[in-house]
């Protein structure tokens, strides 16, 4: 049995919970050496580290990264070898045998381990043991749809956080409709299976522990109260909480069942007002919200370290609730998205201004830590400050730039510039993201009142793939107004398009600056549609309804009609009024 003593290497550098098993292992005089893929990082700033290595980023370049691995284990033989992130663990669990000829890995058993990176395979087991789940299916082919009820939103998940055959990083992604449902299942079946899931609306909760083969030695849980993105992911700030007796009950069985040994975190969901929850899923390695787990007290790196080098179970007291953590960087995005809302989500409940400000005040309190700003080691805190003060003054200067433009635009509008020019255009291209909702039914309403007279006309988005038909919520609500998009087919934007286009008309700024980005020679003849009608109804920028209510389908047909009919009555054709 090994004694407690010797290096330990800490892989993944530039995450908070580096630093936090850094900071944990360094207190108790352990000598840390940091991994990290690039330059210094958060964690090998830390006083704490005793020095750093550069590898090979593992997502590039798996197999190089696991010789250098190997060469330093057996150069170094370090007490322990701890990776952090998905990045650097599965490759080096792939060449256990290799790595620990030399230095043990903090890696739970392969078979245990092939369960929690498949989300078919733990739910599966979860079913198996009476721990409650989401109603899905796993989706292998894309005919499988068809059999799957329709009760939106759906989740779909990734079988692996990182695919296995070019190892990029997989996302949870949502679809609200039939089109969305089929479009994101396209792009996710391209690289592997998925599981569908019915939506749980509930809070995140995360119930994190320690086990010894099997036997669960300690827990702790936390609630998330910021998540990024805002629709459900990672939390930026969070709170200690009672373990919860069910929750730890369904986690212990399944830690029985892997014969776990090590730490993870078991992830639910869970409604409050019914006190149920489902499992959402299990991360088999040290999880981004670690360093709240240390500052209320569990102090789980050197419980783990303890075990693995000395198969000594931890002997401390349960940690303390009510302490909260905060990640600096991603809560300052957070306050940034919510203050300046840009998305349209159903799944996103927003916070009214009374509950912002009373979660900034939590800063105040003496239970309110940060993830990597401390006194007792200033500069990964001062470095990851700096870092986000700067995007953050990016930010504001893009809001202020985002504001003249606005003005600009507002001008041109007054001014009756941008009518006079769609006037004199012989062609017109229609510019949005999807070219399934905005820009295609201005296309075909104008084309429905030009008939054939007047300018060549086009419509276009940003959306990769061509072909897809409009949205049926917008099929629907033009159906009932005597439009017809039930053909339609949408058109990727392409330099040609960008060529034969006199006129070119978006439905947001944000569209315009990217489309210039991409094609310079776009500047000067492109503009909102929103500019190019004096109409009062009709806003500067109209917003995308995708995803959303019937009724923002409904406000936006009449925005865009309304437009589209004004600049169709400039032209010289009669008017005619769409409505529902």
């Amino acid at each position: 049995m090994r004694q407690p003593g010797g290096k330990v290497l800490v892989l993944d550098g530039g995450q908070p919970a580096s630093l936090a098993i850094v900071r944990s292992l360094g207190r108790r005089k352990v000598e840390v050496v940091v991994g990290e893929p690039g330059g210094p990082s958060l964690a090998a700033r830390s006083r704490y580290a005793a020095r750093s290595v550069v590898y090979t980023d593992p997502i590039r370049s798996p197999e190089a990264f696991v010789d250098e691995i190997e060469r330093l284990a057996k150069e170094e033989r370090f007490a322990l070898i701890i990776p952090v992130t998905e990045d650097t663990l599965q490759p080096l669990a792939e060449a256990r045998a290799r790595i620990e000829k030399w230095s043990p890995l903090a890696i739970a058993p392969d078979e245990a381990l092939a369960v929690v990176t498949n989300k078919e395979r733990t739910f599966e087991l979860a079913e198996s043991l009476g721990v409650p789940i989401p109603s899905g299916v796993t989706i292998t082919r894309l005919e499988e749809l068809d059999g799957v009820d329709r009760s939106f939103p759906l989740v779909l998940k990734p079988s692996r956080s990182i695919s296995e055959g070019d190892r990029a990083r997989m996302k949870v992604a949502y679809a609200h409709s039939e089109e969305e449902l089929r479009s994101t299942a396209k792009e996710m079946l391209a690289v592997g299976p998925f599981v569908l899931q019915s939506y749980f609306a509930g809070d995140g909760v995360g119930v994190e522990l320690l086990a010894d083969h099997g036997e669960v030695v300690y827990a702790f849980q936390h609630k998330r109260l910021h998540e990024l993105p805002l629709t459900g992911g990672g939390s930026c700030l969070r709170e200690s909480v009672p373990v919860h007796p069910e929750l730890l009950r369904h986690a212990s069985a399944l830690m029985k069942a892997l014969s776990w040994h090590g730490v993870a975190m078991v992830e639910f969901k869970h409604d409050p007002a019914t006190d149920r929850a489902v499992l959402m899923e299990i991360n088999g390695r040290f999880w981004g919200s670690l360093p709240l787990a240390v500052a209320a007290g569990a102090d789980f790196p050197y419980f783990l370290f303890r075990l693995y080098t000395g198969g000594v179970r931890p002997n401390a007291p349960a940690a303390r609730t009510g302490v909260v953590c905060r990640k600096l960087s991603d809560d300052v995005y957070w306050y940034v998205q919510v203050a300046r809302p840009t998305q349209d989500s159903p799944l996103i409940e927003w916070p009214s201004r009374e509950k912002m400000l009373k979660d900034l005040a939590l800063a105040l309190s003496p239970k309110h830590h940060f993830d990597v700003q401390t006194l007792a080691d200033p500069v990964p805190g001062l470095l990851d400050a700096a870092r986000t003060a700067g995007w953050f003054g990016e930010r504001v200067l893009s809001i202020a730039k985002d504001k003249l433009d606005e003005r600009h635009h507002a001008k041109l509008r007054r001014s009756g510039e941008v009518a006079a020019q769609v006037e004199a255009a012989r062609s017109v291209l229609f510019l949005c993201y999807g070219n399934i909702n905005r820009s295609a039914l201005a296309q075909v309403v104008m084309e429905r009142i030009l008939e054939g007279r007047g300018p060549a006309l086009a419509s276009c988005g940003f959306h990769p793939v061509d072909g897809r038909p409009a949205d049926p919520k917008m099929v629907e609500v033009a159906r009932v107004s005597g439009v017809d998009l039930s053909g339609w087919s949408s058109h990727q934007l392409t330099s040609e398009l960008v060529r034969d286009a006199e006129i070119i008309l978006a439905m947001e700024i944000r569209h315009l600056k990217r489309l210039e980005a991409e094609y310079p020679e776009a500047q000067g003849k492109a503009f909102l549609l929103g500019a190019a009608t004096q109409r009062p109804e009709v806003p500067l920028e109209i917003s995308d309804p995708y995803g959303g209510a019937r009724e923002g389908y409904a406000a936006v047909f009449g925005e865009v009609t309304t437009a589209v009919e004004d600049l169709a009555a400039r032209i010289g054709a009669s008017k005619v009024r769409f409505g529902a």
